[in-house]
């Protein structure tokens, strides 16, 4: 992946890389989010005290959501801009077009 979050841990360390995984259950990733039916990544961590350890997960596909939201927001203001302008000019043609017939009465 292009960006994995490495957050601050206090009671324990990660003892393997992330993973993609498919959470059909739901899960809290690290920043507190329950994400559930959906890809996220996972590693798993060590507590410091015993024997015991569990998975990390966070919503990589989150910020892919994210970024895909804003190429969609730029493109639909793109095509407002793009039919303001279109507009513009038919209703110069049109404006010019009547003052053409205008003079010739």
């Amino acid at each position: 992946m292009s960006f994995e979050p490495n957050p601050p841990m206090m009671f324990s360390e990660p003892i393997g890389p992330w993973h993609d995984h498919f959470a059909w259950f739901p899960v809290r990733t690290y920043d507190g989010q329950f994400v559930w039916l959906q890809e996220v990544r996972r590693r798993p961590c060590a507590l410091y005290s015993n024997n015991s350890w569990f998975y990390q997960y966070h919503n990589h596909s989150q910020s892919l959501r994210r970024i895909r939201s804003d190429m969609f927001t730029i493109l639909g203001i793109t095509l407002i801009i793009t039919a303001f302008a279109l507009n513009m000019a038919m209703a110069e043609g049109a404006v010019e077009e009547a003052r053409a017939q205008v003079d010739t009465l």
